[in-house]
This record gives structure tokens, sequence and C-alpha cells, in this order.
């Protein structure tokens, strides 16, 4: 669990705060469209909900990545945590990100029960890459997969998984995802370290996928396993990898390694129209909440927002670009 700090540095990620990614990324991003007034009303109402106490929050089950894997297996700590945060500080609104109602509606109706509402997030997308879905679908390959997969091929790149990497290579690695991540989306997203890098792929926590040209890493790609899914927590590529297809081929290596483990990928949220053209499902997925407790007006403002919210479905988002 993550308790965010008061205030919210102005760099803090939003993967531990729901409040920072709804209000602070948003805003972000419309000032990036060159939308500066509904960026600015999207302010106003962060500071009305700072003022409801809505920043000061509490993330249950939250690794330090965009989408945490919840399994069955998990739920019973969850709901266990969840009672034992709300009861131990019960002024604090809390949160549990990555909810589906595909692969976690029992946990969600439990939270219901325990005073969270549920909002729509966005909308994440799933290739499925087990080998019974593989031969029950029988479908051919898209045909943008099948002309990335062909230009993988032909890029003259090795795709290679290593095990172990240096504190200089991991430093490589931080590069390349800043590049992508932070220089050309927003500084709020993670801001990982040389040593995060290194340890996770060190310790085998997330599994490495780089293209290489001549020994250089020119691309790559964390997966990170849990069951039989398995999310990207992380990937970039360099401009010469980009001249090359960039995020084309470093998907391609992700898609391939996918069906190699025969897992069910989840690729986050982003590039909607690039993911459906791919062969991916759109999934919509949930933040639930919880006001603190006593907070009245809070609460009715959740429980309204989720009357709204609770119509729309992963098609609404879609067509809004998402």
């Amino acid at each position: 669990m993550s308790l965010s700090r008061q205030p919210l540095a102005p760099d803090a990620t939003y993967i531990f705060s729901p409040f920072r990614g709804w209000f602070d990324y948003l805003a972000h991003e419309l000032r990036g469209q060159s939308r500066p007034w509904s960026a600015r009303l999207v302010g106003l109402l962060a500071w009305v909900a700072r003022l409801l106490g809505f920043e000061r929050m509490g993330v249950i089950g939250a690794g330090p990545v965009s989408t945490s894997l919840h399994q069955p297996s998990d739920f019973d700590a969850i709901l266990a945590a969840t009672r034992q945060s709300v009861q131990r500080d019960p002024s604090r609104t809390f949160a549990i990100r990555n909810l589906t109602t595909v692969h976690h509606a029992p946990l969600m109706q439990a939270l219901a029960g325990l005073g969270f509402v549920r909002l729509p997030s966005r909308v994440v997308y799933e290739f499925d890459g087990r080998p019974n879905q593989q031969q029950a679908a029988g479908l051919k390959t898209p045909s943008h997969l099948a002309r990335d997969l062909k230009q993988l091929d032909k890029s003259g790149l090795r795709v290679c998984r290593p095990k172990t990497i240096s504190m200089e290579q991991a430093g490589k690695l931080r590069q390349l995802y800043q590049r992508i991540y932070l220089d050309k989306y927003s500084p709020l997203n993670a801001q990982y370290t040389d040593r995060f890098f290194f340890d996770v792929v060190n310790t085998g926590v997330m599994r490495l996928v780089t293209l290489e040209a001549a020994g250089e890493w020119m691309g790559f790609a964390l997966l990170m396993q849990v069951g039989e899914q398995a999310s990207v927590p992380a990937l970039g590529y360099s401009t010469d990898c980009e001249a090359l297809g960039g995020y084309r081929l470093v998907f391609a290596a992700i898609f391939r390694e996918t069906v190699l483990q025969g897992l069910l990928l989840n690729y986050s949220s982003g590039a909607g129209d690039f993911k459906r053209k791919r062969g991916a499902t759109p999934v919509l997925e949930y933040t639930m909440v919880r006001a603190p407790t006593g907070a009245r007006l809070l609460s009715w403002l959740l429980a309204m927002a989720e009357r709204v919210a609770v119509r729309l479905k992963a098609e609404d988002l879609m067509a809004r670009g998402a």
C-alpha cells in the first residue's frame, strides 16, 4: 500500500495517486493539446477536490507500475488489507486501481460492500497468447500486426532476452525509457532509476526483451508476469530504432514473447487505434474509491459520479480517443 505525501510533489507520479492521474495528468495533456481553458477548468476541479480531502489518499495493492495484475489468489489479502487500512486511518481516502469486471468482479462486489464506488479510469487492451485461445480463435493475423512482424524480421535487429545486466546497461534502459515516457509524454509518469532496472531484471521480477544491432541496445521492453497474465511496465527505443519503425518493432517483439510464453497480455492504455488494428480486445478498467469516514459531501459526490459513470462503456471512451 502506498500513502501519498502532502502536499503532492509537482512531479509525483500518477501511479500512487489517482488524484494526480485524474486531475494533474489530464491538465498536462490538455495543455499539450493547446487547450489552456480546459486545463484551467480541470485545475479548478482539482482545487475543489483537494479542499474535500480527496488528495490525501492511500492506494492498496499497487506496485510501482502503471498496471498491477490482481489475481484471484490475491483477493482475500486485498480485502483484509483494505479493512485494516480503513480501520486504522478512517480520515483517509482509499483506492484500488486496475480493476475490470472481466477479471475482478467478485473483488469489486466485495469492495462495494465496504463502501467503495467504482469509477471508470481508462480503456486497457488485451492480447491473448494462451495456446487454447490461439487455437479457439482460429483467426488470421491482423494485417497491421503481420506487417509489423515482417518489418521486425527485415530490420536486421536481433531479439535478445538478457537474464542479467550491469549497472551501466541499466542506465541505458533508463535513458531509452525516459526518452519516451518522460521527455515525449509526461513527467508524471514513473521516474524509474538505474537501480530499479538493475534490480527488477537481475532478480527476475521482470523479463527483459531487447532489440540489438551490432551489440548495441536499440529498443527494449520489460514484461512482468503474474500467473498467466503479463503487463509491460516500461519500454523504450532510440532515435535510430525509431527510424526503422520504433514502437511497431518493440510491440512486434512483445507480441512474439507473449505467444511464446503463452500469456494473456494486458498492454495497458493509450495508442488505442494502433492496438485495435493489431487484434487487441478493449476492456474498461475501473478505480474503486472510498471516501473518508464521515466525509458526507465527498461520499455523496463520489456516489453521484458513480451513477453517471457506470453507464459508460469502453466504446464511449474509445470514441473520445481512448
